[in-house]
């Protein structure tokens, strides 16, 4: 695709209402934000699995229904595009979750190293004194 055919589809969508949004903070980054929101994805995969795929699956069952029945060839491009979009979603959610893990894991070992305590055995003199 030439920069012209670039500049008139963005010029297209504009038009159109179509605008792409850049993500605020990429999860996996080591911004400031990226953290907590990390976190939020994970705990909601972790706490709500089962609720977020049945709204992806039911999404997914929709487009399909409207690509076996309802669409021109011209949208099947697109709509194919969309199923594995929705579909990428669950192992988006998957890699949060680990990713996550893995950095509350690194960060409590840290924490606990830094907390540890060295034991000392009691000297006989310690002992006769008991």
């Amino acid at each position: 695709m030439s920069q012209t055919d670039t500049q008139s589809l963005s010029k297209y969508l504009k038009e159109r209402g179509v605008i792409f949004h850049q993500p605020q903070v990429n999860l996996f980054s080591d911004s400031e934000e990226a953290p907590e929101r990390l976190k939020n994805a994970a705990q909601a995969w972790d706490t709500n699995e089962k609720g977020i795929r049945a709204i992806i699956e039911h999404r997914m069952s929709e487009i399909r229904k409207e690509l076996l029945l309802e669409a021109v060839p011209e949208e099947v491009v697109v709509l194919r595009q969309s199923l594995a979009d929705l579909a990428s979603l669950f192992d988006d959610f998957k890699k949060a979750s680990i990713e996550h893990k893995k950095r509350a894991d690194k960060q409590q070992q840290s924490q606990e190293e830094a907390v540890e305590v060295e034991v000392v055995e009691p000297t006989d003199e310690d002992k006769s004194s008991l």
